[in-house]
């Protein structure tokens, strides 16, 4: 089973770049723009993990993250957020929109094989934590 990873940022660069590399470690993607555009795809994508800008220009990483939380469906999906800022920068964010202080969270830039090492680690853990839920 490949691991189903959804990835918004404005970049069209970094999204192409992103879906190559993760396409070539055996990950299945889809790459949306903004924050919006994201959202709307994750009931029929069901991704195992979301990629996230921090900072888009039609909606913030931490604005998806907490849509997603507001539905049962969704709401355990796990996220990675890229940015340029440094990760403090980040967790201040992330104060004002979501309760989520050991977030993931890639500086960019970063190498595609880090990050397709970290999409496995958060997806293990996620999947581990059902396990023992259930």
């Amino acid at each position: 089973m490949s691991i189903k990873v959804l990835i918004a940022d404005d970049d069209q660069g970094l999204l192409k770049a992103l879906t190559i590399r993760f396409e070539a470690m055996g990950f299945e993607v889809m790459s949306r723009q903004d924050a919006y555009q994201a959202l709307a795809v994750v009931p029929t994508f069901r991704p195992d993990v979301i990629l996230l800008d921090v900072n888009m220009p039609a909606g913030s990483g931490p604005s998806v993250e907490q849509r997603l939380s507001m539905n049962e469906t969704h709401c355990d999906i796990p996220i990675i957020y890229m940015t340029g800022e440094d990760r403090d920068s980040v967790i201040s964010i992330f104060a004002d929109h979501v309760s989520t202080t050991s977030a993931k969270v890639l500086s960019k830039p970063f190498e595609a094989e880090a990050a397709g090492r970290v999409i496995r680690e958060v997806v293990i853990q996620s999947q581990a934590a059902a396990a023992q839920a259930s």
